[in-house]
Order: structure tokens, then C-alpha cells, then sequence
């Protein structure tokens, strides 16, 4: 059997009606040593391979993704011999131990009809050659493997027997190979006289476990070749059953039952040796040739269909036909050797058989290899799409990369957390042939630019992948927060895919709160470690608050205490008025005294003049919190009195927060305000994690006094958590908006 190229997956042929038949899945050229006949257009071309030497031998080859040929084999007394594309010999095979040697044999003195040249699956440009010698009481498989990943054909391994504890009885085993399972390997099917077994073909290379198949127990000579169906259901072969009969089984690979087919060419005829098996290429039928009737080498064909089990006899006509092998080729056609020396076709829809339009001398197909019965095809795998296996197909991986569940992507930015796994995994399902990945995690700036501080490179992870724990912990350490590029890298047999997605490694660190209590007063914030005996002074009337801003990384909420200072204490005691639980920190992050009482349980005016707490020492505490936990607290110090906050006009700066929040893709962003007089106005959006400016809205631009409006658009904003600051000649205003994909 040979493999030939690099099939493509076009409708087979149906069997039915006339008309030119469509292609099919089966092989694009032959070879034979001089000759070489291409069927990849459609329509079967010649041209001369070796101008020097006539094909008198058994031939097979091997081609790339583009219908190249990698290299051929021929038998040469018996001797396997490797050629390249140049027709240059590479090296002997070299001859097996015969097991069963008698007393005047020298060596074996027949070699199989069939050679299987098969891709080692997982492994690029890699294959086996399997091949069958005989003497006159067994034969035996043996193989070898080609390397042809430097361009030039080279013997890897060297022939060795496949099993020396199995002899094949007769002398000519058939060979047959199965296509990939979804996990690249294969099988390999061996079958002589009644006796049928597999090897497996594992992926990476190798011969894996035996299994016997069939064993009839009926005597026989070898078999001419074996075939496995387009399907894969069927395995088929035949065998010698007397001196001038042979009988083909038909085995169904699903449930191992046999079927015995005697084939009939005419009349009714005894069948002598049988030489060529076919599928069609929707596997429901079966073609045969074979000699019958007298004298013994008269040939004939006949179609056997499969779910009727009836056989009917293909007229030949004034075409005569060769004893040969039968094969099916890309152009939908079966072809035979003529008896007159050149090749004939079959149509498998209307049986039709008629002379190929190749004109070939005798000598083209070779003198018959053992005493003079048969012509030799080559073979293929039957029915198979090579591309994945011969190093044609790039393997897929999904655009989009998760870590910890969250979905990363290469044009904006996710946050994640190193006090978790951050578990790595590919969002949808990747391409089944991949054999391995690598990963390569690299530090760059907010843009997404390398930095070129840090890159790892992970060569033959496992998926689902702890990055946590690469490198000693590299990024579950909380001094390495920041921005983080991951490549993944999908590999099967010859080539790769790549996807690269972007990240933020957020966490909290000592200190990390950090907040400002809102004066209100026109002059500005003030520090949050104001201490006890001087607290902050916050406006009574509105608009005095809490900017926690100031806290750096990635948090999600945020919680404030309240505690009321015991008068006359010492030290200094407080009582507790609440604990406000996981507040949201992403509509803003200046939060009103009143909003904070509201929250925090006590009545909005608490802290306004007539009220409980108004003019009293209080003690604030804040934490903020996200995935990894809650920061160290942080403590400040207010009171309330009967300050001023609000501007000239009686209106505060900031009418209403910035709007949408969050923001999505092209979205408009808006921010109103209120301006006493006519004053220049500056308005940016920082990250909140860096500080960095990442969008300039204005920049001490005079405004008119009254109500103001400013947009902006996000289109160029990644996404990820921003602060805006508004800074005017009354103060300064800062908020915290989202940036959505």
C-alpha cells in the first residue's frame, strides 16, 4: 500500500448514472520509477521521472502538501532501496532475518505486492515504511522510518521485524492502514489466507498493542492486497483456498463478523487467483479482479454491493484486462493494467470500461514480480484528507485566552488577581490535533508595549496552566502588580498557532487605602491623618465628604467606620456608629458626609448643625477591598461646624457624576458642572492603577459661568478603571469611571 500527497476532502463519487465521475478522496499522483502519472487536476497527466531506468518493480512513494514528490521506494532483489525526488539512491533498506529459513535458502525470495508509506502521526515529516518479504514457508512484516525534515529523505530507522513471535502464513501478507483517530493515531491491518490483526499506530511513533481480528482457520497462500473502506467500517482481502480457487472476506471492523465472497466473473466461472480490491469511494461498493475459467489467467472484474450482498460481472468488451491490482484514483476513476500493457478504467457509476487515455509500453507496469501473475499498482490509503498529517493544516486556537474564569483579549485590558491561581486556559475549544503548548509571559506598559523587564518563556505546559505559580511565584509576589502580555502557543505535528491576550496583575498592599476628607471651603482636600486633638473641619451644610482617590490598586469596594470621641477620655475613645459593608467604589470616589451616614445607618443630617453629631470629633476609618481581601485600615479624624460649602452661586462644582458608567466602546462620555464665574477649567482621566494620564478633555480652557457640559469620546480609551479630575478655580473634583470592551 502507498500513501500518496495530500488529498483534498471533495465529495466522493456515488456510484450512480453516467457522465464524468466526481472526484474523489483517494490519491492525486502515482509513481512509478520511470513514470509518473498526476491526477490532481482531474484528468490523469504523464511525465518521465527517470528518463534511465523502466519500472520493472514494485514502486511507492510519498508526497508533500503541494504534490511534491518527498521520495519512492522500489524492491530490488528483494532488497527495499530508498531514492529521492532526484532519483538519487539514499540508502538499502536491507534485508530481515528469515525466522523459518530451510537448509538450502539463502535469503527470502519473494516480496509482498504492497508497501505502506504512512505519516508517523504527531510527528512532522516523519514515516513509516511497512513492507512484507517472503520464503517458501512464511513471511514477516518489517519496517522502517524516513526522516524528511531537512528536505533530503533519510533512513531514521532501519528495517526491523515488526513482531518476530508472528509469522504470516504464506508469502504474501496484505497490508492496509486506517485513517487518524481524533487523537492521531492509527492502525495498521495485516491479513493472510484466513487470519486478519491490527497493530496500533501510536501517536509520537512507535508499533503498539496486537489484536487479533479474524482467524478462520481456512488454508491459504498470502493474500494479493488488503483495502480498509473509505468509512472504516469494512476490512477486505483475499486469500488462495486450493490450487486454483481464491475466495475474499469481507470484514465488518464494527463487530468482526465475516463475509465470504467466491467472486463470479462469467458464467458462472471458478475463480482462480484474485489481484485487485477496490472500494468505491462511498464504501458500498466492492470491485474485484481476478483470474478464473481456462486457461487459469483469463481476467475478469466483477462489483460486489455491500448491503445487497450481490455480485454482478463487469463486460470488458474488446478491452482486455491484465492480471492486476485495482485501484481508485482522484479523478473518480478505477484503473487496472491492460492486457495489452497500458492502463484501462472502470467507471464505477456506469461499469463502463474503456482504454486510459495514457499510452504506456508493458514496461512501464512492471514484469510481474512473482511467477508472472500480477501487475502491481500503487496503493493509498484509501478515502483519507491528508492535510493535518503531512504538516499541511495550522492548527486553530481561540482568539480569546481566561484567566481565573475571566475572559482576556488582546486589545484591552483585564484585571486579575495574584492572590489567586491565575488559571490560564483558552476560552473555546482549541484545535484537536494540538500536541503540546508553550507560553510566554512578558511585562509591558498600559499601551500594551514590551518593556522588555520581564519575559518567561514555558515550553510543554499543561492546560489549565497555574501562572501563580511559575517562576517562584513570580506574579502572586504583590511588588510585580502590573501589566502582563500572554502568548500562547499551540503546537501539532509541523506547525503552530499563536493567540496573545493582555492583563493587569492587581492586589492589595500595606498602605493601599488611602482617602482625603472633602473641606468644601475653597481650599482644597484635606490630609486623612489629621489627628485627634486637631480634626479635619468639614462643612456642615453639604458638600463636605470623603475622596478616597487616594487608594491605590485595583479595588472593587470600599467600607468607612464611624466613631464618636468620648469627651473628657484619656486617651482619647471612641464609640462606634456603624460599619458601612462593601459599598461600590465605581460610581465615584468623593462620597458625601450625608451619603455616608445614610449607609452607615444613622439619619442623612446626622452630622448638620441641630443634629447628634453635629460639632463633635469623629474618627473614620476606611478599608477597600477586591479578590485578594481587604487592605490594611486606615484612620482619620473630623468635625463638623458651620463652615461655607458652597460656591458664590450657591451650587456645587459638580452637578451630577460622569455618565454612562460604565462606558462602552465608541461611547460618549459626559460630565456636567456648575461654574460661578467665567474661569479656565482643565479636565483629564488618569488610570487609576499608574496615575498616568491617559485622556486630556481640557486644559485651562475658560468657560463661561453657569451650567457647563463637557464630551469626550472613549473611543481610544482600553478598557480598564479610570479616574476624572476636574480642577477649576473653586477646586477640584474627582470621580471613578469604568471603561467597559
Amino acid at each position: 500500500m502507498i500513501v500518496l500527497g495530500i488529498l483534498l476532502a471533495l465529495p466522493s463519487y456515488a456510484g450512480g448514472g453516467g457522465g464524468t465521475p466526481a472526484p474523489t478522496t483517494q490519491m492525486r499522483s502515482w509513481l512509478f520509477t520511470s513514470t509518473r502519472i498526476d491526477f490532481s487536476s482531474g484528468t490523469a497527466t504523464a511525465s518521465v521521472q527517470n528518463s534511465g531506468t523502466t519500472s520493472n518493480q514494485l514502486s511507492a512513494a510519498a508526497f508533500d502538501a503541494t504534490n511534491h514528490l518527498l521520495f519512492y521506494v522500489t524492491y530490488s532483489n528483494y532488497t527495499p532501496t530508498l531514492y529521492d525526488a532526484a532519483n538519487q539512491s539514499k540508502s538499502s533498506l536491507g534485508l530481515i532475518t528469515n525466522p523459518n529459513k530451510s537448509f538450502d535458502e539463502t535469503d527470502w525470495f519473494a516480496s509482498g505486492h504492497e508497501i505502506a508509506i504512512v505519516p508517523v502521526p504527531g510527528v512532522c515529516s516523519r514515516y513509516y515504511l511497512f513492507y512484507t518479504m517472503g520464503g517458501n514457508y512464511s513471511s514477516v512484516m518489517a519496517y522502517a522510518i524516513v526522516d524528511c525534515s531537512s528536505g533530503s529523505p533519510v533512513i531514521a530507522q532501519t528495517s526491523q521485524q515488526v513482531d518476530n513471535t508472528r509469522l504470516y502464513g504464506g508469502t504474501r501478507p496484505g497490508l492496509a492502514v486506517s485513517k487518524p483517530n481524533a487523537n492521531g493515531t492509527r492502525k495498521l491491518y495485516v491479513t493472510s489466507g484466513g487470519t486478519a490483526i491490527s497493530y496500533q499506530l501510536p501517536y509520537g511513533g512507535g508499533i503498539g498493542t496486537l489484536t487479533s481480528l479474524a482467524n478462520s482457520g481456512a488454508a491459504g497462500y498470502g493474500s494479493s492486497e488488503a483495502e480498509v473502506s473509505p468509512d472504516g467500517k469494512w476490512l477486505v482481502w483475499s486469500s488462495a483456498v486450493g490450487n486454483s480457487t481464491s475466495r475474499v472476506t469481507l470484514l465488518n471492523l464494527q463487530n468482526l463478523t465475516a463475509t465470504f465472497i467466491t467472486p463470479s466473473y462469467t458464467g458462472g466461472a471458478t475463480s482462480g487467483a484474485v489481484t485487485g480490491l477496490e472500494f468505491s469511494g462511498n464504501s458500498d461498493k466492492l470491485f474485484i479482479v481476478g483470474t478464473f475459467g481456462s486457461p487459469v489467467y483469463s481476467v475478469g472484474a466483477s462489483v460486489y454491493t455491500i448491503n445487497t450482498a450481490a455480485q454482478a460481472t463487469i463486460a470488458t468488451g474488446t478491452t482486455t484486462l491484465a492480471s492486476s491490482q485495482l485501484e481508485l484514483a482522484f479523478d473518480g476513476l478505477l484503473y487496472a493494467v491492460s492486457g495489452a500493457g497500458g492502463l484501462v478504467t472502470i467507471n464505477p457509476g456506469t461499469l463502463a470500461v474503456a482504454p486510459s487515455a495514457l499510452a504506456f509500453s508493458a514496461t512501464v507496469f512492471g514484469t510481474p514480480l512473482y511467477n508472472g501473475a500480477v501487475y502491481l499498482l500503487p496503493d493509498q490509503l484509501d478515502g483519507e484528507n491528508y492535510t493535518t498529517y503531512f504538516g499541511d493544516n495550522t492548527p486553530t486556537l481561540s482568539p480569546n485566552l481566561a484567566v481565573d474564569g475571566a475572559l482576556l483579549r488582546t486589545t484591552s485590558v483585564t484585571s486579575v488577581y495574584s492572590c489567586k491561581n491565575l488559571t490560564l486556559t483558552p476560552f473555546n475549544t482549541s484545535s484537536p490535533d494540538i500536541s503540546r503548548f508553550d507560553v510566554i509571559i512578558s511585562a509591558t506598559d498600559a499601551n500594551g508595549n514590551l518593556t522588555g523587564t520581564y519575559s518567561k518563556t514555558y515550553t510543554n505546559v499543561t492546560l489549565p496552566l497555574n501562572m501563580a505559580a511559575l517562576d517562584n511565584g513570580y506574579l502572586a509576589d504583590p511588588t510585580h502588580t502590573g501589566y502582563y502580555r500572554v502568548q500562547l502557543i499551540g503546537y501539532n505535528s509541523c506547525h503552530s498557532a499563536t493567540t496573545i491576550a493582555r492583563m493587569r496583575v492587581s492586589n492589595l498592599i500595606p498602605g493601599s487605602a488611602g482617602f482625603a476628607f472633602n473641606l468644601c471651603n475653597g481650599t482644597g482636600p484635606q490630609a486623612a491623618n489629621t489627628s485627634v486633638s486637631s480634626p479635619a473641619a468639614l462643612g456642615a451644610f453639604g458638600g463636605g465628604g470623603v475622596d478616597i482617590s487616594f487608594s491605590t490598586g485595583d479595588y472593587d469596594s470600599f467600607q468607612v467606620q464611624f466613631a464618636e470621641y468620648v469627651n473628657g477620655s484619656s486617651p482619647a475613645q471612641f464609640i462606634s456608629k456603624g460599619l458601612l459593608a462593601n459599598i461600590a467604589s465605581t460610581n465615584g470616589t468623593t462620597y458625601a458626609l450625608s451619603y455616608l451616614a445614610v449607609q452607615a445607618g444613622l439619619e442623612p443630617n446626622y452630622f448638620q448643625q441641630g443634629h447628634a453629631g453635629y460639632n463633635l470629633p469623629y474618627q473614620l476609618t476606611l478599608t477597600v477591598s477586591n479578590a485578594c481581601g481587604t487592605s490594611p485600615a486606615l484612620v482619620g479624624y473630623f468635625q463638623t461646624s458651620n463652615i461655607q460649602c458652597r460656591t458664590v452661586a450657591g451650587t456645587p462644582p459638580v452637578k451630577a457624576p460622569m455618565y454612562p458608567n460604565p462606558l462602552a466602546g465608541n461611547d460618549t462620555g459626559h460630565l456636567r458642572f456648575t461654574l460661578a464665574t467665567a474661569q479656565p477649567v482643565s479636565l483629564v482621566l488618569t488610570d487609576a492603577l499608574t496615575g498616568q494620564v491617559r485622556l486630556t478633555v481640557l486644559r485651562d480652557v475658560t468657560r463661561p459661568a453657569g451650567e457647563q457640559e463637557v464630551e469626550f469620546t472613549a473611543a481610544k480609551l482600553p478598557a480598564g478603571v479610570y479616574l476624572y479630575r476636574l480642577t477649576t478655580a473653586d477646586g477640584t473634583t474627582v470621580g471613578r469611571i469604568l471603561k467597559a470592551d
